[in-house]
C-alpha cells in the first residue's frame, strides 16, 4: 500500500483509539515529552489473537503524521494476564542461534543465497563479535531433529529464524524423515520445543509470522504467550526479502548497543521507504533492557583478525549440500576439513563462502592463498603481521617473532612462532589454507614435512582449519588422509543460478 492509502486507515485508528477529550489531552502531553527528547511507547494489550492483526503501527493524525515515522515513538503489543515480568538478564556473553530454513525442495524451486541475511546480522553485530560479547551459531539443517540436537549442546539467548512463514502460525522447515522435502511446522510444536530453553528474544524474519487466522494464532502470539520470559519480533504480513534483510541488519546494529527492543525496532524502521510498518514487537515492558552486559565488555577494545579476500566474481550461489557437510564436520567437533576437486570446480570460491557463512561463530578468520604465501614461514609471518595490525601483539613482540622465525631451525621456528602468536589470539579462529597442490604437497599428495609442521601447530590451537587442493592431502604417509569433502561440478540448479 502507498502512504496515501495507509493514511486513511491510520487516521481511522487514531480516531477510534483517542476518542475522548481525556485521551487526547494525555496524548498531547505525551507527544510534547517525546518532542523534548523523551520516549513514547504505546502498548496495545489484548488476549484475542486476531486483534493483533490490526496494523496499529500505521496510526496517523494530521498534526503528528504517522506516529512511527518519529524516532521517539514506538508501539508494542502485549497479552494481559501473562504476568510477564521480564527482568534484565545479566550476561558475560550471549549465544545466538540463526536457523536458516531453506529446504532443498524450496531451494531447487527458488534458489536463494542465505549469506545475504547472515552478513547483515554479522555486520550489525561486528563490534560485539569482535569483542567476544556474542557468539553466533548457524543451523542450516532446519528440521526439528537437528534443532533439538543443537539445543542439547548449548543454551541460547537469541533465536533468529529466517525463511518462509504463513499466517496462522506456520513456518516452513525441512521434513525430519526426508530433508529434501519441505513441511509446515505449526506454532504449538515450535513453542513446545523451546518452552524450557530460557530464550529471551525470538526474531521471526519471515512473512506473516505475526498474523493470526480464526482459531489459529500467529507464531509470534503463540511463542510470546507460551514462553515465560521471551520477547518476540515478527512481520504482520508479507514483506519483501530485501526489506526484511535490511530491517534485521539495522535492528541488530542497535539492539545490544541500546538493548531496549522498542528503541532498536524504531532504529531499524526509520530509514525504510516501504514496509516500514510491518515489523511488530510483542513485549511487556517496552522501556526495559533485555540483557545487561558488563560495562568493561561493552567498552572493551575489539581485537580481531578478520581477513577474507574480496570476491572476484558475481555473488556466489549457495551450494546447499556442501555447506551442510562442512557444518556437520564442525558439529562433530572435528578441527579440519579439506575441499578436494579438479581445477575450476569452485574450491577457492567455496572456501571464501564458508568463511563468510560461519563468520559469526569465529572471533578470527585468516585466509592464505599458498600460490602467494608459498612457504610456511611466509604464512607464519603473515599471521604475526595480522596479529600486530589487530593490536594482539606489540611492535616489540612482533620483532621478536620475526627474529625467531628467521633464526630457529625448521620445524621449531614454525611451531614456536604459531604457539606464541595464538597465546595472544582471543577466541576461536577459522584458518583457510588455499591451493595446497604443488606447493605444500608432493606428487603423491603427501604434505611436505615443513607444511605438515605448520598444520600440526595450527591444529593444536583453538582453531578450525579448512584446506583446498586438487589432490587428496595425506599426512606422513598415504595411510593417513585428512578429512576430505569431494567437490564436483555445479548441479543444474546451481548452474542456472550463476
Amino acid at each position: 500500500l502507498k502512504d496515501e492509502e495507509l493514511k486513511i486507515f491510520g487516521e481511522e485508528l487514531f480516531t477510534h483509539i483517542f476518542c475522548t477529550p481525556e485521551r487526547r489531552a494525555h496524548l498531547k502531553e505525551w507527544l510534547r515529552e517525546a518532542n523534548e527528547g523523551g520516549f513514547l511507547c504505546i502498548k496495545i494489550t489484548s488476549p484475542v489473537a486476531e486483534v493483533h492483526n490490526i496494523p496499529f503501527e500505521i496510526i496517523y493524525s494530521p498534526e503528528t503524521g504517522f506516529f512511527l515515522r518519529h524516532k521517539n515513538i514506538s508501539i508494542v503489543r502485549d497479552i494481559p494476564g501473562l504476568s510477564k515480568t521480564v527482568l534484565p538478564d545479566k550476561k558475560e556473553r550471549l549465544n545466538m542461534l540463526v536457523i536458516v530454513s531453506l529446504p532443498q525442495e524450496t531451494y531447487e524451486r527458488n534458489p536463494l543465497n542465505p549469506l545475504e541475511e547472515l552478513e547483515v546480522i554479522y555486520n550489525g553485530l561486528k563490534e560485539e563479535i569482535a569483542s567476544g560479547i556474542i557468539e553466533i551459531d548457524v543451523e542450516e539443517r532446519a528440521n526439528m531433529k537437528a534443532i533439538r540436537e543443537r539445543l542439547s549442546t548449548r543454551r541460547y539467548d537469541i533465536i533468529h529464524f529466517t525463511g518462509h512463514g504463513t499466517a496462522g502460525g506456520g513456518i516452513l522447515i525441512e521434513d525430519e524423515e526426508d530433508p529434501r522435502r519441505e513441511k509446515i511446522l505449526d506454532r504449538e510444536e515450535f513453542a513446545r520445543q523451546f518452552a524450557l530453553e530460557g530464550v529471551r528474544f525470538f526474531y521471526f524474519n519471515a512473512c506473516s509470522t505475526g498474523r493470526s487466522l480464526t482459531f489459529n494464532p500467529s507464531m509470534a502470539f503463540q511463542v510470546y504467550r507460551q514462553m515465560p520470559q521471551a520477547l518476540v519480533l515478527a512481520n504482520i504480513t508479507t514483506v519483501y526479502d530485501h526489506t526484511a534483510t535490511e530491517v534485521a541488519g539495522r535492528f541488530y546494529d542497535a539492539f545490544l548497543k541500546t538493548p531496549v527492543p522498542a528503541k532498536a525496532v524504531q532504529e531499524a524502521r526509520m530509514p525504510l521507504g516501504r514496509d516500514w510498518w510491518k515489523p511488530v514487537l510483542f513485549a511487556p515492558s517496552p522501556d526495559r533492557e533485555v540483557f545487561t552486559l558488563p560495562e568493561e565488555r561493552k567498552k572493551g577494545e575489539s581485537k580481531r583478525i578478520f581477513n577474507i579476500p574480496a570476491e572476484t566474481i558475481s555473488p556466489y550461489v549457495y551450494r546447499y549440500s556442501l555447506v551442510r557437510e562442512v557444518s556437520e564436520v564442525m558439529a562433530r567437533g572435528e578441527n579440519h576439513i579439506a575441499l578436494v576437486g579438479m581445477g575450476g570446480c569452485g574450491k577457492s570460491t567455496l572456501a571464501r563462502y564458508i568463511a563468510r557463512f560461519f563468520a559469526g561463530r569465529f572471533r578470527n578468520i585468516m585466509f592464505f592463498d599458498l600460490t602467494r604465501e608459498d612457504t610456511p614461514e611466509k604464512v607464519v609471518e603473515r599471521i604475526s603481521a595480522e596479529a600486530l595490525r589487530a593490536g594482539l601483539v606489540t611492535a616489540k613482540e612482533y620483532k621478536k617473532l620475526k627474529g625467531d622465525l628467521g633464526q630457529l631451525p625448521q620445524p621449531l621456528n614454525i611451531e614456536m612462532t604459531i604457539d606464541e602468536v595464538f597465546r595472544k589470539v582471543e577466541g576461536k579462529t577459522f584458518v583457510v589454507l588455499d591451493n595446497l597442490e604443488g606447493t605444500a604437497q608432493d606428487e603423491r599428495g603427501i604434505l611436505r614435512s615443513e607444511w605438515d609442521a605448520l598444520l600440526e601447530a595450527l591444529l593444536r590451537q583453538n582453531a578450525f582449519v579448512l584446506l583446498t587442493s586438487r589432490v587428496l592431502p595425506y599426512r606422513g604417509d598415504r595411510r593417513n588422509p585428512l578429512i576430505a569433502l569431494p567437490i564436483h561440478g555445479y548441479s543444474d540448479t546451481e548452474f542456472n543460478f550463476l
